[in-house]
């Protein structure tokens, strides 16, 4: 796996669900020492990417003037191109340029970088992650984050949601919001997650009804979307064996757990990462939901012998100015 080899002074931040900054360094060195079944997230420290920038073409990409760390990363651009292209490799708001063409922040301004990338067309760029841009919460998701959406070319969403709660159902092929995703795969918008702001209006204060209305409305939107958490569910099944679960064929939300499954015994197993009913399934063996629909996942569900599942919980509303 070259796009995603381990390399010195990249960091473990969670072994098999414990994330460092939950359960400690010491748990996870444990884990890796007694689990024969290991799930390592890999943090990484540093790495290269190279734009190709024709004229007229931009990064698309908001830095931080003085230490050059990315603040947004827009939809439309070569650094959206690049993650589209490299997902295994794809940059992320937080990470810091400290190269370009063999120029280095230790010999050069912020400004003459900057500058550098602006002016020439074919761009080398080193790029660090720190520890806490990389992933010190769990699963690198962060409770709440903001969404920038442009309707001025009369684009639409491409996004199904729950008329009463904002909870998203479904995130469509095509639309702003796929653009996006596309753009910002770390902050990536999934069914399950919540819309909780939209423009200053938030659901404790303005109401579903008021959003919807911001929504269909207004043509430059700020949304902020409260990440479900998510859990794995690691199975291996035996020959005729059933998984125990009962779900909705469309939005794949739980409806309850046969207690003589696979899922029970899981859930007897692992207490800490039950499958609980009300809880969706948002991706089997890599085919997430997203990209592959929910008849696909539910088929290598039922098919496949052995099962690394994504699970999704329902989210509780972070108030107003909660921080993000």
């Amino acid at each position: 796996h070259p796009d995603r080899s381990v390399q010195p002074y990249d960091q473990i931040v969670a072994v098999n669900g414990k994330h460092i900054s939950t359960h400690g360094a010491a748990m996870l060195h444990e884990a890796l020492k007694g689990d024969r079944s290991l799930e390592i997230t890999i943090a990484r420290a540093y790495f290269v990417i190279r734009l190709d920038k024709q004229p007229g073409q931009k990064i698309g990409a908001i830095f931080y003037e003085d230490t050059l760390n990315i603040k947004m990363i827009e939809f439309v651009g070569l650094l959206a191109d690049w993650n589209r292209a490299h997902p295994d490799a794809a940059v992320r708001p937080g990470d810091r340029v400290i190269e370009v063409n063999g120029k280095q922040t230790s010999q050069q301004t912020a400004a003459e970088l900057s500058a550098e990338m602006r002016q020439e067309q074919v761009l080398r760029i080193g790029l660090a992650r720190e520890p806490a841009a990389a992933g010190l919460t769990p699963s690198t998701d962060q409770s709440t984050f903001q969404v920038e959406l442009d309707k001025a070319n009369g684009n639409k969403l491409g996004l199904v949601f729950e008329v009463g709660t904002l909870k998203i159902d479904a995130v469509q092929e095509n639309g702003l919001v796929p653009l996006w995703n596309r753009a910002n795969p770390d902050f990536a918008v999934r069914p399950s997650d919540q819309i909780v702001e939209v423009n200053g209006r938030h659901l404790t204060t303005h109401g579903p009804e008021q959003l919807q209305n911001t929504i269909y409305k207004e043509l430059i939107l700020k949304i902020t979307i409260a990440r479900a958490s998510t859990y794995v569910v690691l199975l291996q099944r035996p020959v005729d064996q059933k998984v125990g679960l009962k779900f909705d064929p469309d939005k794949l939300r739980v409806s309850s757990v046969d207690s003589g499954g696979l899922a029970a015994a899981w859930n007897m197993q692992c207490p800490e990462r039950a499958i609980q009913p009300g809880d969706c399934i948002t991706e089997v063996n890599n085919h997430n939901v997203c990209d592959h629909g929910a008849t696909q996942v539910s088929e290598e569900l039922r098919s496949s012998k052995l099962l690394r599942i994504v699970m999704a919980r329902r989210v509780a509303v972070p108030p107003p100015g909660s921080p993000m």
